[in-house]
């Protein structure tokens, strides 16, 4: 029985974690940039207007990076 559960459960855990693909190191390369990127605008002026650009990309890119994660 217990042999059971542990073979049931390795291949769910593989495929809920796949080997690191160009594409996934390239995308958290991108959010470490883009997080970065908005702290700096975040102290100045121009993040203001940049907060509603921001949340809707972020918001398409995380569908994205979910998308090639599915």
């Amino acid at each position: 029985m217990k042999n059971v559960s542990m073979s049931v459960h390795f291949p769910l855990q593989t495929s809920l974690y796949p080997p690191p693909s160009p594409l996934l190191k390239y995308s958290i390369l991108f959010f470490k940039f883009f997080f970065s990127f908005t702290s700096l605008r975040h102290s100045s002026k121009i993040f203001i207007p940049f907060t509603k650009l921001s949340k809707s990309f972020l918001f398409f890119a995380l569908s994205l990076f979910l998308f090639f994660i599915k």
